[in-house]
């Protein structure tokens, strides 16, 4: 079963001790803690980007291109979600961004603009 540590703290407002403390304490309890996974390990190439425009793809009926300020110049980028607006903040990973399970964001060769 996975519990996460907020949520029990939520359950137990008095409860002052850290994560690995509260796992000992359920081990001597009879509840062995098998694992503790921090949920923001491997997120540190991910900053927050907000979306200036976004346009249809020309060659592409479910992707479109936006222009994305993601903290340096703004970049261009082909996105498939469906539901991108402008003006609005998504998580965004620059490429040669390095996420969880070791994934990296590389450019890739499409039809039509590209993402930089």
């Amino acid at each position: 079963m996975d519990i996460s540590y907020r949520w029990l703290k939520a359950l137990a407002p008095s409860l002052d001790d850290g994560p690995e403390r509260v796992a000992e304490r359920l081990a001597m309890y009879g509840a062995p803690v098998d694992e503790m996974v921090p949920l923001d390990a491997g997120l540190g190439d991910i900053v927050v980007g907000r979306v200036l425009e976004t346009r249809a793809h020309p060659d592409a009926d479910r992707l479109s291109v936006c222009r994305v300020d993601a903290g340096a110049e703004p970049v261009e980028v082909v996105c498939g979600a469906p539901n991108v607006q402008e003006g609005a903040l998504y998580p965004f990973a620059h490429v040669g961004a390095t996420l969880p399970a070791r994934a990296s964001w590389s450019c890739a060769a499409t039809s039509g603009p590209g993402s930089r």
